[in-house]
């Protein structure tokens, strides 16, 4: 092999080298930008989910957009299947839940979960009770789908004879990226909250 050839080989390799390191770089660049792309998609989304909160009025809560800007089509509110509630829908511009709707089925898990003391009455000022909720709605200027899981606060005073419970709110704990099958996800979700 001349100098001439080991020179055209040295080069044709460094040139095989250069552009194997060519890919890697543009694959990591790819890798980096769609990362990017995802955070901007993600940061898009959160800006236009819908939040509620809720205001206690006579024998119901209300449910509202946390932002004036943000209209609700509809609510779907998904229960842990042992308080057997059941699913509840509501739209404006009822947008609220009856005590009487929701507290019979929670008082017997109440009366369960909170055993009775002779001669004492137990008191819990502040028990959540978890709900999946699927919210439609409208917010700067797109059609929005809201999933998240809400507590239900209740006061709880165990007598000996009977639980009597207030429903004092429903709060935001967390949005949820699932709602391929609200009702399972909450039941798991149940199940964790118990332990």
């Amino acid at each position: 092999m001349t100098t001439n050839e080991k020179i055209q080989l040295g080069i044709s390799i460094f040139a095989a080298l250069v552009s194997v390191i060519a890919i890697c770089v543009s694959i990591y660049s790819n890798f980096i930008s769609g990362k990017a792309f995802k955070l901007s998609l993600d940061g898009f989304n959160a800006e236009r989910r819908i939040a509620l909160k809720t205001e206690r009025d006579n024998d119901h809560i209300v449910f509202k957009p946390l932002e004036e800007i943000q209209q609700i089509h509809d609510v779907t509110i998904y229960f842990p299947t042992e308080l057997e509630v059941g699913v509840i829908n509501i739209t404006p511009p009822e947008l609220f839940i009856y005590d009487t709707s929701i507290n019979p089925s929670i008082k017997k898990y109440f009366e369960k979960k909170i055993p009775p003391k002779k001669d004492y009455a137990q008191v819990v000022l502040n028990h959540p009770i978890p709900a999946l909720i699927l919210l439609h709605g409208y917010s700067k200027g797109y059609a929005s789908m809201s999933v998240g899981i809400y507590d239900f606060i209740y006061e709880v005073n165990r007598l000996d004879d009977e639980a009597k419970i207030r429903l004092k709110s429903a709060v935001l704990n967390n949005f949820h990226p699932d709602a391929d099958n609200p009702q399972e996800t909450i039941d798991a979700l149940f199940e964790q909250f118990k332990k």
